[in-house]
């Protein structure tokens, strides 16, 4: 990102996104919606040049995704991931030095369940 101010608000629209939080609470290794959140973060840079890793797995190298993000063996592989208890997400958009750090947690059923059932 150009600024840590950019890459904070790229990691936020990534950690608060209820369809990246329920990707990750249901194993679903959709990529394409933490690419997605990015993109809606209102921060300018050029898809070209975003790599996205999961774990350890590239999945996106300079906007093109790799081999290991498919399906067969490597979407079984990336479930695992996407269902471990911590998800590592690593994001670069290759527009300047700018860094982020963001911890945030999924989103599950019996979340929604506790939190409709009362009232503040």
């Amino acid at each position: 990102a150009r600024s840590d101010g950019d890459a904070d608000r790229i990691a936020r629209s990534v950690a608060n996104s209820p369809l990246v939080k329920t990707a990750l609470a249901g194993g679903d290794p959709n990529w394409g919606r933490i690419l997605s959140a990015a993109g809606a973060a209102g921060v300018r840079f050029s898809q070209s040049e975003v790599s996205l890793s999961v774990g350890e797995v590239p999945l996106v190298r300079k906007g093109c995704g790799t081999p290991q993000s498919g399906n067969g063996r490597n979407g079984t592989v990336l479930r695992r991931l996407f269902k471990a208890p911590r998800v590592s997400v690593r994001l670069a958009v290759g527009a300047g030095p700018g860094r982020a750090t963001l911890w945030t947690c999924d989103l599950t059923r019996r979340y929604i369940d506790i939190n409709a059932h009362y009232t503040t």
